[in-house]
Order: structure tokens, then sequence, then C-alpha cells
């Protein structure tokens, strides 16, 4: 193939890209949580945050002996690495040529495939931050190397209610539940349940009494807002995943649910994290290699993210758009959220 700019430049179709690749991602409730960096290298080093540690206090000694030595805190740690690449392209060729379009035409092609293809960068990044909320690490075995990025998350933070504890059992506690998981993190405030399971809240005991204040009388279930209510007032926010924000169809076809139905995500606010105002993590946008290629016309402060171009083939004759994405989720505060299978 043969890049041209007869018709749509590759600046053109690139920002024509980016702003699609931004509105499907930013489409995401979890999005804020890995907000886009543009950086100048594909290589990250990202410095996480310790964890929350208990108070530590010295020890009596006696006058004139050495001071003994401490005991330091949790410590935080450096993961270094290359982010990932995803790439599509998307072809009109001799079978759907019907008739020979038109310059015009084929513009409109063009700028139609680059926002499709800058949204399903995005949903392929979308699953990536699933996948390292839900747990704790990125598989990239995908791109053919056999590797797994793990991000630290403690052992306590990642938590299989079994038995009785499930919350569609009847003598589930979810309200005591989610006070225990609240306070490995710090305090936070954000619950991310799936509607199945939001349903399932509505017919558990424990927030039927919470929601009516009485124990004896109770109905089978409470509407949705009583159960909201009922988190509320121990200050958590119950953000519901529904069918068509917690799905994405990838490239093999399948439907992947983002968050799985029986799992449940307590975060924090996405503008607070542990040691500072910020999110819990973010997502380091490199340039391409396509972009630092200077036949494409990309300014050197614009090379860090999404790029797009056409392009002209012969054999058999025909107009593609390509579109690439060189990216990675990074964690930063693994010790600010818990991961909980709840049914």
């Amino acid at each position: 193939m043969t890049y041209i700019s007869d018709y749509r430049t590759a600046a053109e179709l690139t920002g024509i890209a980016r702003a699609a690749f931004e509105v499907a991602f930013q489409a995401d409730p979890l999005a804020a949580y890995f907000p886009a960096v543009e950086a100048n290298s594909r290589v990250f080093s990202l410095d996480q945050v310790a964890g929350i540690a208990n108070a530590t206090a010295t020890r009596l000694v006696g006058y004139n002996t050495t001071a003994p030595r401490g005991v330091e805190g949790p410590a935080a740690q450096r993961i270094t690495g290359r982010v990932v690449k995803t790439a599509e392209s998307r072809h009109a060729d001799e079978m759907s040529l019907v008739s020979t379009p038109s310059p015009s035409e084929i513009a409109a092609w063009q700028e139609t495939q680059a926002r499709a293809l800058g949204a399903s960068i995005a949903n392929r990044l979308r699953i990536m931050v699933s996948e390292l909320l839900t747990t704790g690490s990125l598989d990239i075995s995908e791109t053919g190397v056999e590797q797994v990025l793990n991000f630290n998350v403690p052992a306590a933070n990642t938590v299989t209610l079994t038995g009785g504890q499930r919350w569609t059992q009847a003598g589930a506690n979810p309200v005591e539940n989610v006070r225990q998981w609240r306070d490995l993190t710090g305090g936070a405030g954000q619950m991310f349940v799936s509607s199945a399971t939001l349903a399932s809240l509505a017919r558990n005991g424990a927030i039927i009494q919470a929601a009516l204040r009485r124990g004896t009388d109770l109905p089978t279930s409470v509407s949705a807002a009583d159960v909201l209510s009922v988190f509320a007032e121990d200050n958590v926010k119950v953000n519901v995943l529904d069918s068509r924000t917690n799905t994405v169809v990838d490239y093999s076809g399948v439907v992947r649910s983002l968050i799985p139905e029986n799992t449940i995500l307590i975060l924090p606010d996405a503008a607070a994290m542990l040691g500072g105002p910020s999110s819990i993590g973010y997502t380091h946008l490199a340039p391409t290699l396509e972009s630092e290629n200077p036949k494409y016309g990309i300014s050197a402060g614009e090379r860090p993210g999404v790029f797009c171009a056409g392009a002209h083939h012969e054999d058999p004759e025909g107009y593609a758009v390509r579109a690439v994405g060189e990216l990675i989720p990074l964690l930063k505060a693994p010790a600010a959220l818990v991961t909980a299978k709840v049914a």
C-alpha cells in the first residue's frame, strides 16, 4: 500500500481519529481513573504509591545507648516496561467499488473509517483498563510475547466471597463487607456494580431491613433507589454499569463484559488517591513510529497519540485507512482499590 494525501492528509485523519478515540474512551465510567498522559517515549517508568500502613512509634531506650534501627513502612515500587501496540485497517476494494468513487466520496469514506478506528482503539484500551482493575495485571500475550505485567495489588485487596457470604445468599451482609473493604483502601467511597449485582442487592435481607428500618414484615425486595440510599448513608456512592456501558465486542467478535456481573470494584474518587490529588493511575500515550515518520507531516508536538492515514493499493485496486496506537494503562496506587467476586 502507498500513502496518499490527495483526499485527506495523515494529519487530518489523525485529528479525526483522536477525537473519536477521546469521545469513546471518556464515555466509559472508569476512564476518569486512567486519564491519557502524552509522553515522548514508548518506554514507561512508573513509581507506584505505597499503601496505607499502621502508625508506628519509637521505643524507650537507656541514656548513652545506640539508637535501635527502625523498621520502614511499606515501600513504593517502580515498574518499567514498554507500551503495547494496537492497529487495524479498513479497506474498500474491487468488490465494494461498484463504480469509480469521486474524490469527495473517497474523502468522506476515509473520515468515516478514521472515526470508527479511533473508537475501536479506545475500546481496546477500555478492555485493558477493566482487566487491570479486576485482576491487578495485564496479559499482553496477544502481542505474540508471552508476558503478564503485574501491578502489585495486595492479596488482601482481591476478595472472593464463598458460601453464605455471597451476596445472592439470604444471610449475606453487603454493607458490612463494603465497610471492611473500604478500610483496606483508606476509605474509598466509589462502588461499581453490574445491573445484575444491583438486582441481587435489592433482594438482600440486610439491605431491605436497613432501607425500611425494621426487622419484620419485610417485602422480598426494595427499589434500586433504596439500595443506593443504604450505601449512601455510609458515604459510598454506587455506580451501576449497565449492559451498554459494560460490554465491548473484541476483535474476534466475542462480546466481553468489562466488569464481570459477579464482581464489584471499590475505588476512591477519581480525583483523589493515596499521596495526593490525582487519579489512581493514568494511560501512557506514546508516539507511534508512523507519527515520527516525516512523510506523514505530523509535527513533533503532536506525535503522541493515535495515528491514522489513508493509502492506495493496486492489486486488487482499492483504498485503505489504517490507524495505530501505542499506549498502556498504568496503576499507580495498587492498594487504593478492592476487587471482590460477590456471587
